[in-house]
Formats: structure tokens, C-alpha cells, sequence
């Protein structure tokens, strides 16, 4: 990731790497993952989680992440006071973002919110970023605008949203999140769909979720490809070989950016309205979202 694009919105691959690993935190700083997320919730187990925020402290401050932003991800607010114990461990590490599981309460991210700024303060370190999942049950689904609203959005507040669908599976009972063919069941696609809008609407960068068939790069490829025409401006993964896939399937093709400029270029010699761009009408949609395509490619 090119360090002139900060911030979430840069972030097309998002690596879990469980918090209690040093192996596997050592291996995901040659990912070339954008961010590398730190997992003290379901990536540590409950007895290992004071060993794991002593590593993700000692990793923090280690380095040697290159280019990725580094991430950490707290326990939920919806089960206890954990968070504030991570926080406390993680925030002299000076992490560049913290992501909070399990949201189904707008009162909870500002709590969380609050801590970091007190936290930042107290060790005199830069505020971190923050992402919420939101969507990992029925609760969290139902008031996804609320919460999304719950702090501002941007480099200090509210930086990006998650979706994920097995732990809303869970929640809801059922016994899988696809049909015999693969695809999304109808709950799932309206939750994601639902998701994506809202998420959109705050002004927030929204992630898909991971594809869980770690040797399968193809199926990785085809998720990946397809969230990016949905609208989402990246993906998690859960294995380092996952991110050189997601990577490109986020990064605008040669044919986009040339399809862009023309469209630019079209613009340019009008004030406004609509404009044939190769014989095919063009308007201030197409306008802006050309302008979206090379904004990433001149700031990578």
C-alpha cells in the first residue's frame, strides 16, 4: 500500500492473524497485506488472552510491518470489560487501528472510542482508527445506521465497517449461510446488501469477509472480484496467500483506468450534463466514479 493514501479507505486486504502467535504474526509482516489485524478476541483463546495482549504489545512496538497498518482487534463490550484490558496493553504500542467485534450497541462504540482517546492521551501516542463489525447478529443487523452514527466518521473516529456472516449464523440458528450451489441464502444477501448500504451512507469503507477455503485461490479470486463490482473497497482474509488475490482485485486494471480518463477527458471539454464517451452516454455518475478509480491508482 502506498504510504500517500492513509487511512482505511486505502485498505483493500485485511490479514487476521491471532494475537497469541508469534509465528504467524511474524509471517504476516512479508503479507504485503495493507492491514494486519492483531486478533485478541476470537483469534486468542480465553486462557491464552493475557499472553496474547503481552505479545501484541511486544509485536506492536517490534515493527517491521512495512507498509501495513497494524490493527488490533479487541474483545466485545457485549461480553465484558476485556476491551479495556486489551486497550490498555495495545495503546503504548502507538496501533494504527482498533476493531471492535460484536456491536450491536451504539453506546458501546463510543465507550470503546472514548477509552482510546484517553488511552492516546495518557501515553502520548496518535489517536488510532477505529472499524466496527456490526453485522454478527440480529441485533447488530437491525441498528447498523444507529451505530454507524455513534461517532464521527473519519481519521479519528469511525474509519471503516466489516461484514461477516458466520457468527449472525449463529446467532440466528441457522445451519449455513449458502445453499447447495454456494450462493448467499436470502437472510444473509438482504443483511449484506443492507450492510453495504448503510456503510455507504456513513461515508465508511466497507470490508467483505473472508473466504474460508484457504487452499481454494480461485474461490478467493472469484469473492474477491465480485465484492469489488458490488461497491465494497476491500476484503478480509484469513492466510497470507490470500492477499496477493484480494490485492488485485482491488487495484483498477489498465482497462479501468484508461475507461476513467476518457471519461475525464470527455467531461473536460463540457460544462456539465451528459457526454458520449465511445459512443455510450455518460453522465455525473460515471463522472464521479471515474474520479473514485483514479484517486486510488495516483495515490498507491
Amino acid at each position: 500500500m502506498n504510504a500517500a493514501l492513509q487511512g482505511a479507505e486505502a485498505i483493500r486486504s485485511w490479514l487476521w492473524v491471532p494475537a497469541e502467535s508469534e509465528r504467524k504474526i511474524d509471517k504476516s509482516r512479508a503479507s504485503g497485506g495493507d492491514a494486519v489485524i492483531l486478533d485478541l478476541e476470537d483469534g486468542t483463546a480465553p486462557a491464552n488472552k493475557d499472553m496474547g495482549r503481552s505479545i501484541a504489545q511486544a509485536e506492536l512496538k517490534k515493527g517491521g510491518f512495512g507498509a501495513s497498518q497494524r490493527w488490533v482487534r479487541v474483545n466485545s463490550p457485549a461480553d465484558g470489560n476485556a476491551w479495556h484490558d486489551d486497550l490498555r496493553a495495545v495503546m503504548p504500542a502507538a496501533p494504527d487501528g482498533i476493531v471492535i467485534p460484536k456491536v450491536s450497541d451504539p453506546d458501546h462504540v463510543k465507550s470503546v472510542h472514548a477509552a482510546m482517546g484517553a488511552f492516546a492521551t495518557l501515553h502520548r501516542v496518535p489517536m488510532p482508527q477505529l472499524a466496527i463489525i456490526v453485522t454478527e447478529n440480529a441485533s447488530g443487523v437491525l441498528r447498523m445506521r444507529e451505530t454507524m452514527a455513534a461517532v464521527p466518521a473519519g481519521p479519528r473516529g469511525l474509519a471503516a465497517a466489516f461484514w461477516g456472516s458466520e457468527d449472525l449464523s449463529g446467532d440466528l440458528g441457522s445451519i449455513s449461510t449458502v445453499d447447495e450451489k454456494g450462493e448467499l441464502l436470502d437472510v444473509f444477501r438482504v443483511a449484506r446488501s443492507l450492510f453495504l448500504l448503510e456503510a455507504r451512507h456513513a461515508g465508511l469503507p466497507a470490508a467483505d469477509t473472508p473466504f474460508l477455503g484457504i487452499k481454494d485461490l480461485e474461490g478467493v479470486k472469484r469473492q474477491a472480484l465480485a465484492a469489488h463490482r458490488t461497491g465494497f473497497s476491500g476484503m478480509q482474509a484469513i492466510h497470507p496467500d490470500h492477499i496477493a488475490i484480494i490485492n488485485a482485485a482491488f487495484t483498477p486494471t489498465v482497462e479501468e483506468i484508461a475507461a476513467a480518463e476518457r471519461v475525464l477527458a470527455a467531461f473536460a471539454t463540457t460544462g456539465g450534463g451528459a457526454v458520449l464517451v465511445n459512443g455510450a452516454m455518460a453522465d455525473p455518475p460515471h463522472l464521479r466514479r471515474a474520479r473514485k478509480v483514479l484517486a486510488r491508482v495516483r495515490k498507491r
